[in-house]
C-alpha cells in the first residue's frame, strides 16, 4: 500500500506541474498589450496554482501573490498629463523648445514666401521693361525701389556699381547676397538649436531618472518587489528621452525644408542677376553713376570727353543697349 501510494502522489504532482507549464506557455503566446489583458486571469490562476503547489498542504500563500495583485493594479493606462508630470522638471524646457520650433517655423514659412524673395510681379515687370526696348538702368532701379524683396536688393546693389570694373560689380552682388542670406537664415538657427539640444535634455532627464530609480530600489525594505520598482523607475526615466526626440525629429525635418527653400530661392536670384550682368558689363569704365542718379527721372550725362567712342553706352536714351530676356 505504501509502495502504491507514493507513485500516485508523484503522478498527481507531475500532472499539476504539467498543467501549470501548459498554462504559462499559453499566456506567453499573447505578446501584445490587448491580448495580455485577456490572458491576465489565466496567468493569475497559474500563479495561484503554483503557489498552492509550493506551499504544501497548509495552503499558506507566499509573498508573490500580493505582488502580482499590486502589479496588476499598476498596469492601468496613464494620460499624457500624468506622463508629462512624471517626466520631471526637464519636461518644461523640452516643452519650451517645442514652442520655439513652432513659432520660428511659422515665422520662417511666412518670410520665405516667393513674394518676399523673388516676386512674380517683379519678374513680370522687369521682363516688360527690358522687352520694350534697349536696357534702361534707371527704370530697373526704380522698379527695384517699388518692389522691395531679396532679388530687388541684389539688383540694386549691382546697379549701384554701374560703370565700374566688373570685379567691383560682382563683389557688390556677392556681398548683397550674403547679407540677404544671413537675414533669411537668422531665424532658422533657433530651430537647429532645438534639434541639437532637446535630445540632450531628454538624455539628461533619463540619466537623472535612472539614478533615482536605482537609488530607490537599493533602499527598499526587505521582501519588497525590487524588479517591479526598478522597472517603473526606468520607464518613467525614459519619458524625457521620448519627449526630446518627439521635438527634435520634426524640428530637423522643418529646418531641412526651410534651408532647401532658401537655396532654391537664391538660384532664382542668381538667374535674374546673370541675365542682367551682360548688359551691366557694357557700361564698364564708361560712365559711373550714383544711386541718386539712377533714381532720378532725368538721365545722367556722361563725364567723359568727346574722345570717348560713340559705340560705348551711356545713360542717355539715345544710346541704350539691347535688353536681356528675364526668366521667371
Amino acid at each position: 500500500m505504501i509502495f502504491m501510494k507514493h507513485p500516485v502522489a508523484t503522478l498527481l504532482k507531475n500532472r499539476r506541474i504539467a498543467i501549470l507549464f501548459v498554462l504559462l506557455v499559453a499566456s506567453a503566446c499573447f505578446g501584445d498589450r490587448g491580448a495580455r489583458r485577456h490572458a491576465q486571469p489565466v496567468a493569475n490562476e497559474a500563479e495561484r496554482r503554483a503557489e498552492e503547489a509550493l506551499a504544501g498542504p497548509s495552503g499558506e500563500p507566499t509573498s508573490g501573490q500580493p505582488d502580482a495583485v499590486s502589479s496588476d493594479k499598476t498596469t492601468k493606462g496613464q494620460t499624457l498629463l500624468e506622463l508629462f508630470l512624471a517626466g520631471g522638471v526637464l519636461m518644461w524646457p523640452i516643452t519650451l523648445m517645442s514652442v520655439v520650433v513652432v513659432l520660428f517655423g511659422v515665422e520662417r514659412s511666412l518670410a520665405l514666401r516667393p513674394s518676399k524673395i523673388v516676386p512674380r510681379s517683379f519678374i513680370r515687370d522687369l521682363g516688360e521693361i527690358t522687352a520694350d526696348g534697349p536696357f534702361d538702368p534707371r527704370k530697373v532701379y526704380r522698379l527695384c525701389q517699388q518692389n522691395p524683396s531679396v532679388v530687388s536688393t541684389v539688383v540694386r546693389a549691382m546697379l549701384g556699381r554701374l560703370g565700374r570694373p566688373m570685379s567691383e560689380v560682382e563683389h557688390a552682388v556677392s556681398e548683397a547676397k550674403d547679407r540677404e542670406a544671413s537675414h533669411l537664415y537668422a531665424n532658422i538657427r533657433p530651430i537647429g538649436l532645438a534639434v541639437t539640444v532637446t535630445p540632450l535634455m531628454g538624455l539628461l532627464g533619463t540619466v537623472q531618472g535612472m539614478i533615482l530609480a536605482f537609488y530607490t530600489t537599493a533602499n527598499l525594505q526587505a521582501g519588497a518587489n525590487r524588479a517591479a520598482e526598478l522597472a517603473q523607475g526606468i520607464y518613467v526615466a525614459l519619458i524625457t528621452t521620448f519627449a526630446g526626440l518627439c521635438v527634435a525629429i520634426p524640428a530637423a525635418i522643418l529646418a531641412h525644408y526651410l534651408e532647401g527653400r532658401i537655396i532654391n530661392s537664391f538660384r532664382k536670384v542668381d538667374g535674374v542677376v546673370e541675365s542682367l550682368l551682360p548688359q551691366v558689363e557694357r557700361y564698364e569704365n564708361v560712365q559711373r553713376v550714383t544711386a541718386r542718379q539712377l533714381a532720378s527721372e532725368t538721365p545722367a550725362r556722361s563725364s567723359k570727353t568727346s574722345a570717348e567712342p560713340v559705340s560705348r553706352p551711356t545713360l542717355d536714351a539715345s544710346s541704350k543697349v539691347s535688353a536681356p530676356k528675364i526668366q521667371g
